[in-house]
């Protein structure tokens, strides 16, 4: 049952990522498409059939994702910052300015570097070895449920309601009666071939009805009031049935159909609701003037005194508007009916002509080039291009916003909490784990990951002890580098993933702060994860074991792009091979990275499957992203990237215990992924992630062991995660 709930959960945000993205596509649709179809239709440069046709557009896009599938180049013309999904560059891009001198690292004679005191605070605080997800997260993710439970709800009985009407439709249409005159039916048949309908076409009488009216899905039927041949001339009838088989040439009643399905799915929609009215009208207006260039009729008055001659009636079609489309319309669009067909200036038309079909293509486009442009994650905004903050009124100076404070608030502690935590000899120990289960971290792995997370705070105020911290620290590491180059241990299962983390760490201090023997030592890291690499493959836990995954595969990647942005010499097929293998597990349809099979979601430690469900981290998809991202991809070349951005933005942070949702390491990731990016999906993601880490900081400043990958005492590890992921996103 847990299962049950933990993948409708998951489902429920996928759900809500599709409607939200669907919901700004048909907004901005109907906002560029329709004022312009309507304007050209006043103008008379698109005629009614047109005007309906474009009218449909945004209904149609509404339901396709179809601005995905614009060319990377178009439209050219738009600046980076709107149109881009991609960036490049490495993560030092995010970081202040560099700091100026050489970090005073390890001598070559061996000499230690000085160490500053660091005391050590208490163990962390017990109570969240009990606690339970937060009140917050949990409603937040339980309103989700419950709206696509009621939004499901909603749909099913709406459908319900349909198919009740439409059979309700088919009764009626049992009660009625052929006409009795012959000539009603030849007069039928020559219309329905004017029109070019080659299928049967029933033709019935009713006494019920106040107007003709066209109806049925799959045999359609023109119905005509009793007697009504008897009060209209040959001329009146013949525009009247040209009028309903148009209807029928249009498929208008399917239309209708479709209109109000899309109604219930987005009834919270304002454009869903002034659709249905509008196609109402451009709908009858285009069969009126089919049915005049149709007729063959130079008088004018004889159409206009046929809808006259059903403007009485008060009394509207009872069957429902769903399955009939009928001729009769009250109030201003009758009036405008009328008018158009007196009008002799006006040529009617049978159909959509070559301007109405250059038109609707040149309005989709500009409708999808701009629900690219606001659906798209896009590429970071300079400093000049980014939103001015709010300036405080007494100083005039720019303030921060409530959000920014509470991140670097959660920053400032979390750093402090982590400096006090380093141990004389300059490592970040990984701390207490248990025994005889598995693990993938090691002391180098969370001490490249520390670097990683104090590496900003150059610029902060405690520059200076982070400066210490930071020269210990890699000389740390420069001490652990063994004869082949490798950092950290020999254990099976974190070798890979400790000599990754320190390289990468090293490396991007190393962009910051140079320094020769720094340099040496990543040229060895270097040597080592080019030895360990499977030929023409890419890494797993052992040196050429001939197995490869893609999260071991993508954090040397990822190591090997910064020593390449340090300075640090490479084989260029390194990369590429590296890169064939997330490619090989990556499926093109879904954008998700496989950890060892394609496509597959993200494994677990089996000690850690039964509570942490896989079905909540996409880490392997973030890394390859994030490894796209560091290599210069442009990822509106590709689907699949976009569809994996996706995936990021569907499955946002969620603090849960009990559902066992809380995973630092896919966090991190993905939030260095969507760093690079822009957009209001990603602004949802990042809001997710400062209310989760900022909730559940503790007083203290780290943040406990309890995710998918850690156990109590591991608390420097979750801590340098949870301060790379807030940073990322500062």
């Amino acid at each position: 049952m847990a299962e049950l709930f933990t993948s409708l959960d998951a489902f429920a945000h996928d759900w809500f990522g599709w409607i939200l993205a669907r919901s700004v596509t048909f907004a901005v649709a109907f906002v560029v498409i329709v004022p312009a179809a309507l304007l050209l239709g006043r103008l008379r440069w698109l005629s009614a059939h047109d005007v309906s046709l474009a009218l449909l557009l945004p209904v149609l896009l509404s339901l396709l994702p179809a601005e995905q599938w614009l060319p990377a180049s178009w439209p050219s013309t738009l600046p980076a910052a709107v149109h881009g999904l991609a960036g490049s560059g490495s993560e030092t891009e995010s970081l202040a300015a560099p700091t100026p001198g050489p970090l005073e690292l390890l001598a070559a004679d061996g000499t230690p570097v000085p160490t500053l005191e660091n005391p050590i605070q208490g163990s962390p605080d017990a109570r969240f070895a009990a606690d339970g997800p937060s009140e917050w997260s949990f409603a937040a993710v339980g309103t989700v449920t419950w709206a696509l439970l009621v939004w499901s709800l909603w749909c099913l009985g709406y459908a319900v309601a349909l198919v009740r009407r439409q059979r309700r439709v088919e009764r009626f249409l049992v009660e009625t009666s052929e006409p009795a005159n012959p000539d009603l039916r030849t007069l039928l048949a020559d219309c329905r071939a004017a029109v070019g309908i080659r299928r049967e076409v029933q033709l019935r009488t009713s006494d019920e009805l106040p107007s003709p009216a066209t109806t049925g899905l799959r045999r359609p039927a023109v119905f005509l009031p009793l007697g009504e041949a008897d009060r209209l001339s040959p001329q009146q009838l013949r525009f009247v049935l040209l009028h309903e088989l148009t209807h029928v040439r249009r498929a208008d009643v399917v239309v209708e159909g479709l209109l109000r399905c899309l109604r219930a799915a987005f009834f919270f929609h304002p454009a869903a609701w002034l659709t249905v009215p509008l196609v109402h009208r451009w709908r009858e207006l285009a069969c009126d003037e089919a049915a005049l260039a149709r007729s063959g009729s130079t008088d004018r008055a004889q159409s206009a005194q046929a809808l006259l001659t059903f403007a009485a009636p008060a009394r509207d079609l009872a069957r429902d508007r769903l399955a009939v489309a009928h001729l009769l319309d009250h109030g201003e669009t009758m009036k405008t009916r009328i008018q158009r067909l007196l009008d002799p200036s006006r040529r009617p038309r049978a159909g959509i002509d070559a301007r109405g079909v250059l038109a609707a293509t040149v309005l989709c486009g500009v409708a999808l080039t701009a629900a690219r442009a606001q659906q798209a994650v896009q590429a970071p905004a300079t400093p000049e291009e980014r939103p001015a903050a709010v300036r405080d009124e007494t100083t005039g100076k720019q303030a921060a916003s409530p959000e920014q404070v509470q991140i670097d608030a959660a920053i400032r502690a979390g750093t402090r909490w982590l400096l006090d935590r380093q141990e004389e000899d300059g490592r970040f120990g990984l701390g207490v784990t248990p025994r005889d289960k598995p693990r993938d971290h090691n002391d180098a792995f969370t001490t490249g990951l520390a670097i990683q997370a104090l590496l900003p705070e150059l610029q902060g105020p405690d520059a200076e002890r982070v400066r210490g911290a930071l020269a210990r620290a890699a000389s740390w590491l420069i001490g652990q580098q063994d004869d082949k180059g490798k950092f950290g241990g020999d254990d099976g299962l974190t070798m890979a993933y400790g000599h990754a983390q320190a390289l990468r760490g090293l490396s991007m201090l190393q962009q910051v702060a140079p320094a020769d023997p720094l340099l040496a030592a990543i040229q060895k890291g270097v040597g080592y994860a080019e030895y360990h690499r499977n030929p023409y493959s890419g890494w797993r836990y052992h040196p050429r074991d001939g197995d490869n995954d893609s999260k071991i595969t993508g954090l040397m990647l990822l190591a090997l792009l910064e020593a390449q942005e340090a300075g640090a010499e490479l084989p260029k097929q390194t990369v590429e091979l590296g890169r064939m293998v997330l490619e090989e597990l990556t499926d093109p349809e879904t954008g998700r990275t496989g950890f060892v099979q394609r496509g597959s979601e993200m494994s677990r430690f089996v000690w850690k499957n039964d509570d942490f469900p896989r079905t909540y981290s996409e880490e392997p998809t973030a890394i390859n992203l994030l490894v796209s991202f560091e290599s210069g991809d442009d990822l509106l070349e590709s689907r699949s990237m976009q569809r994996a951005v996706g995936l990021l933005v569907n499955r946002p942070p969620l603090w849960s215990r009990e559902k066992g949702s809380i995973d630092y390491s896919y966090w991190q990731y993905a939030a260095e992924a969507l760093h690079h990016l822009e957009g209001f999906q990603r602004d949802l993601w990042r809001k997710r992630l400062v209310t989760e880490l900022a909730e559940h900081q503790s007083e203290a400043g780290y943040w406990p062991a309890v995710d998918a990958w850690s156990a109590p005492g591991m608390e420097n590890w979750t801590t340098a995660a949870a301060l790379v992921a807030l940073r990322s996103i500062r």
